[in-house]
């Protein structure tokens, strides 16, 4: 927002309705006019007016009208970051991204993947794998590349996200013993455990225990599968489980400081027999 025009540059700042003043004019090289690139709107304002060339376009009568509506004060210039409805003197990042990303209906399954107690890392793979974006051996083959279609985990079917995820006799196992400590139902089908994690009735300390065993095991079972093509590096199934609950034990404990009572019943729940 201009106010003396001693830091607004004429041509390349947002100073006027029309924008880019160069573009506007449709100039290619502003000596045309007699101004200089980086003139300001101090120089051209003067003896209480505008001092400009002639108009000779439409387009340059249309500025110098806007002009006449235009006095410059005393008071220093200073930059404005507008949005539709609201301007403000700062740039915020957050609301930059909101304004220019493509606004989609929400999905049901939103707030089961990016939930606020969850692990980053966690929910970013559940919210790939949700998807269907993870390179999954099913999907290597439909884009022509050479692999043998078998899942690394148990070798007996093909490898699809739905069989990862858990119809594979090993990946469900891992995730049974997470389920069960949360108190969950589990499920081999992949599109079932959505549907009953979306609408599941229960508490809040084990619904949020259902959401991170879930995700920690879609992210160990990936790991795993990672290792065995990339490391050669195998586990059994327990030791994954293990290390999963661990992981997921430790997320709890950093509830303490925060909220010591919502820790303490996720714990209850998770360290029980």
């Amino acid at each position: 927002m201009f106010q003396d025009g001693a830091s607004t540059r004429f041509w390349s700042d947002n100073w006027s309705p029309f924008g880019n003043m160069r573009d506007f004019l449709n100039i290619t090289t502003p000596s045309v006019l007699g101004i200089c690139q980086n003139a300001t709107l101090a120089d051209l304002y003067y003896d209480g007016g505008w001092h400009l060339p002639p108009p000779r376009s439409d387009t340059q009568l249309a500025l110098h009208t806007f002009l006449t509506t235009l006095n410059l004060s005393q008071a220093q210039d200073c930059f404005e970051w507008t949005q539709p409805g609201r301007s403000s003197l700062t740039f915020k990042t957050g609301q930059t991204y909101d304004l220019i990303k493509i606004h989609s209906l929400p999905v049901s399954w939103s707030k089961i993947v990016w939930f606020a107690r969850g692990i980053p890392k966690h929910s970013f793979l559940t919210w790939l794998v949700t998807l269907n974006r993870c390179p999954t051996r099913d999907r290597i083959i439909s884009w022509g590349l050479s692999t043998t279609p078998h899942c690394l985990l148990c070798n007996a079917a093909d490898e699809t996200r739905d069989h990862i995820f858990f119809e594979c006799p090993f990946s469900f196992a891992v995730w049974d013993s997470l389920a069960r400590k949360a108190n969950c139902l589990p499920s081999l089908s992949w599109s079932q455990t959505l549907n009953y994690l979306e609408h599941r009735t229960c508490s809040k300390p084990e619904r949020c225990l259902g959401l991170l065993a879930w995700q920690a095991s879609i992210y160990f079972i990936w790991t795993e599968r990672n290792n065995r093509l990339h490391r050669q590096h195998f586990r059994s199934s327990t030791s994954i489980a293990a290390s999963a609950y661990s992981l997921v034990k430790n997320k709890i404990s950093s509830f303490r400081d925060q909220n010591p009572v919502f820790c303490s019943s996720l714990l209850q729940i998770w360290i029980a027999p």
